[in-house]
């Protein structure tokens, strides 16, 4: 809900209205659903079937498009 508010408001989807309006005004790097220009963090231990594959959780470039706070690096 608070993201469809926030679009509405400022007339830009979330994740650039985040970047323009709290990110860069903290000097804050980050990249809500978008991959970064450089290999993220990684997240280690047991995550799975899928470790090393394209649905690894949270590793993964599919898990980042997802834009969960907690998954983006």
């Amino acid at each position: 809900m608070l993201a469809i508010a926030v679009e509405r408001v400022t007339g830009h989807p979330f994740a650039r209205a985040i970047d323009e309006l709290v990110l860069q005004p903290l000097g804050v790097e980050g990249y809500l659903g978008a991959e970064p220009p450089r290999p993220p963090a990684r997240i280690g231990g047991d995550l799975g079937e899928h470790i090393g594959t394209d649905l690894e959780p949270f590793n993964s470039a599919f898990w980042r498009s997802l834009a969960f706070p907690g998954v983006a690096c």
